[in-house]
């Protein structure tokens, strides 16, 4: 019983997306919740079965029972906190996957930097601010490899993209 209330405490999941969506498709429901947090705006859900005082009130409530209805809320109560632990557990473990992540990009940005020899690989500005940028764009297939990357000013990184450059660089006139 514990095991079942594990996995059905994410039915609070369903039933807000069902709500929030006026959507019954169960399939688009787990898609929505797959996906990080930061990527969907479910981290703001009213997720009742996942409030930390719910398998307290269950015991509670069987406590003043006897018996079988006792061992049920036990059960639920013990499923619903070895869930809420789970998720617990999995957000420290993104978080601290976040932050390897993060320090591992700043480390090949100051390698690059410093094989660019701090200048502008594309126009031979020097100094900060300077950038890096993605010879192949990860979402073609590139990867957070050195040799991938490339040292560019604001102004080429803007136009590698094809931005307008946030900055016009001074033109020497020479009449």
């Amino acid at each position: 019983m514990a095991w079942t209330a594990s996995l059905l405490v994410d039915l609070d999941h369903i039933v807000w997306f069902c709500l929030a969506h006026r959507s019954v498709d169960l399939g688009a429901a787990v898609r929505y919740f797959a996906t990080p947090p930061g990527d969907a705006d479910w981290s703001d859900a009213p997720l009742l079965l996942h409030a930390p005082a719910v398998p307290l009130a269950l015991l509670v409530l069987g406590r003043r029972r006897s018996g079988r209805l006792a061992r049920l809320a036990a059960a639920v109560a013990a499923g619903l906190a070895f869930h809420q632990g789970l998720d617990l557990v999995g957000d420290l473990a993104n978080q601290l996957a976040r932050r390897r992540r993060r320090r591992h990009r700043e480390h090949l940005k100051a390698q690059v930097k410093r094989r660019d020899s701090f200048t502008c690989q594309q126009c031979g500005r020097r100094g900060e601010p300077l950038e890096v940028h993605h010879r192949i764009q990860p979402e073609t297939g590139g990867r957070d490899e050195v040799p991938n990357l490339v040292t560019l000013c604001p102004d080429c990184h803007d136009r590698a993209h094809g931005r307008p450059p946030r900055r016009q660089q001074p033109r020497l006139d020479h009449s």
